[in-house]
């Protein structure tokens, strides 16, 4: 956030303390209330779910001038005075108070403030037993689960133009190019300044390369745009069927799949995953897969790569995994984890790789599928980390079985050896490798067909069996090493 708007925020009446606890200095806001709040408190509004309220950092997130806007035109103080104005109960629940036709309403009236409107008119109570005009003008959670609108280059070109500039910026040597631009201008400029060859030479070299990369910019954009993967109706029904269960949550940045309540205490340990998407693919397209590990007693936690669907900025991929494992603990889910482990499918595997390669010890366990390729950013000692490995791949998976045995070779040497069963007790870390008969790139989840960056193959089992054996092999996997690990403790 912009200084000269956080310190006007921070000047409204109320907004030195926390909303709903008022704990002191507040660091977090609400997007659509414009109020601000604790660590703590964060975690409950970000629980609401995306169709309720979006939250922010005030310090450490960007926000857009709207946004700012709204927190400008709201404020602690001028929030409950509204609520205790239109008689909302005092002793009602955090859920109560900020999902109520009054903040409804209040969502429209700050909005309309920060625009330099009229407020809206005040609601018109429903009969019993009717849903409320506020109820329905506002746009319902089933349609954010469901929705998955096709992106238009409009919106497109800002987000990709960024993660062009990461991508380049992680793969060149600015060095390597610069120095030698440098010594091409001072030798034309100043060692030989008459040379004409030179200087169209020194001319060329800072026109071409510019439209080369403006080029590559304007194709990537047409086939990320164009080829985009949308989950499959029955992965949006499944997520909506386990959010109206209270076995799902969509939120702000994932979602996040609970385990039935019998097994909620049963599961020891306590087991947690923090799961990538590939590339281009909806997160709602993982939710077979997702449900089916909650089933066996893990909360999985399904990451969003929205806008851009591309997992390349990997400190911001750590800092949110990192906010994921805090964000569970006040949620107010009445569930633990004990140990996380991260996993991925595709590109969202290779980053889990990098992300499991950096935050070892703490994270024991990595899960892969569809994968089988070098990854920048993988650290050296990764290699001899205790890390447990678990890589999954189709036999009729093109992106693996397309790969030389050097590219294959150069990809294990970035992870723990494999682990022979004779010296399970005495490696610290070690890979699996598992060929799932049948299976090809896109069979892990629910989407497809997939035709870039080449056609997949043609699965000879059937999408639910690929899957299923997926899933078995990753509870297999989780709580045999966890009892492995439990037994040397002793």
């Amino acid at each position: 956030m912009d200084p000269s708007d956080l310190a006007i925020i921070r000047d409204l009446p109320g907004n030195d303390k926390c909303v709903d606890c008022g704990a002191l200095n507040p660091q977090w806001g609400s997007v659509c209330f414009g109020v601000l709040f604790c660590l703590s408190c964060s975690g409950k509004h970000r629980g609401l779910g995306v169709h309720v309220d979006f939250v922010r950092s005030v310090t450490l997130d960007e926000w857009t001038t709207d946004q700012s806007d709204i927190m400008k035109a709201g404020g602690n103080d001028k929030c409950n005075a509204f609520f205790e104005e239109h008689n909302l109960p005092s002793d009602s629940t955090l859920k109560e108070r900020y999902t109520s036709d009054i903040a409804n309403h209040y969502k429209k009236v700050v909005a309309a403030a920060a625009k330099g409107e009229a407020p809206p008119p005040a609601p018109t109570p429903a009969p019993a037993g009717e849903k409320s005009a506020e109820g329905e003008s506002s746009m319902s959670l089933e349609k954010i689960v469901r929705l998955d609108e096709p992106m238009t280059y409009s919106k497109a070109y800002a987000p990709y133009l960024g993660f062009l500039i990461t991508f380049l910026t992680q793969s060149l040597s600015v060095p390597t190019i610069g120095i030698p631009y440098v010594a091409l201008g001072i030798s034309t400029y100043f060692i030989a300044p008459d040379h004409e060859f030179l200087r169209q030479v020194w001319l060329t070299s800072l026109v071409l390369p510019p439209l080369f990369l403006l080029g590559l910019y304007a194709f990537a954009l047409r086939m990320y745009i164009k080829n985009r993967q949308p989950a499959f109706k029955s992965a949006q029904n499944l997520l909506w069927e386990r959010i109206q269960n209270d076995r799902a949550k969509r939120l702000e940045g994932y979602d996040i799949y609970l385990p039935p309540p019998e097994k909620k205490e049963s599961a020891s340990p306590k087991q947690g995953i923090i799961f990538f998407p590939g590339a281009l693919v909806s997160q709602t397209a993982y939710s077979p897969v997702a449900a089916k590990l909650s089933d066996a007693g893990i909360l999985v936690v399904v990451m969003s790569l929205e806008p851009t669907r591309i997992a390349m900025d990997v400190s911001s991929c750590h800092k949110r995994a990192l906010l994921v494992m805090y964000e569970v603990l006040t949620l107010g889910l009445d569930i633990s984890v004990d140990e996380w482990s991260l996993a991925g499918h595709s590109a969202g595997a290779t980053m889990a790789l990098v992300l499991a390669s950096k935050m070892a010890p703490g994270i024991g366990k990595l899960i892969m599928c569809g994968i089988a390729r070098d990854s920048f950013g993988v650290s050296p000692n990764f290699k001899t980390s205790p890390t447990q490995v678990l890589i999954m791949n189709g036999s009729e998976d093109p992106f693996v079985q397309g790969k030389t045995k050097e590219q294959w070779q150069e990809f294990q040497n970035l992870l723990p050896p494999v682990k022979e069963e004779k010296d399970a007790k005495a490696a610290k870390g070690g890979s699996e490798y598992v060929t799932i008969e049948g299976g090809n790139h896109s069979g892990f989840a629910h989407y497809g067909p997939q035709t870039y960056p080449r056609p997949d193959g043609v699965r000879k089992i059937t999408m639910e069996e690929q899957q299923d054996a997926f899933v078995q092999k990753t509870v297999e996997f989780l709580f045999a090493t966890s009892a492995e690990q439990g037994k040397k403790k002793d």
